[in-house]
């Protein structure tokens, strides 16, 4: 019975350890994926923004 609650103990430290990487992992996953989001919204203003600009507004006009 001892040798069971020893191995026991031993696989729940090492699942407890995997638990641990396994959520350091999606913890990366869900910052990357926010940092992507960030790059994207902020490249999307800024393409907003030259499309407003008068340069291209000008150049739009011309080509029509």
């Amino acid at each position: 019975m001892e040798v069971l609650l020893q191995v026991q103990t031993m696989l729940g430290t090492e699942l407890n350890e995997i638990l641990w990487e396994v959520l350091s992992i999606f913890q990366d996953i869900i910052l990357s994926h926010k940092l992507i989001v960030l790059f994207l919204q902020q490249r999307s203003e800024e393409h907003t923004s030259e499309l407003q600009s008068r340069q291209y507004l000008v150049c739009r006009l011309l080509l029509e």
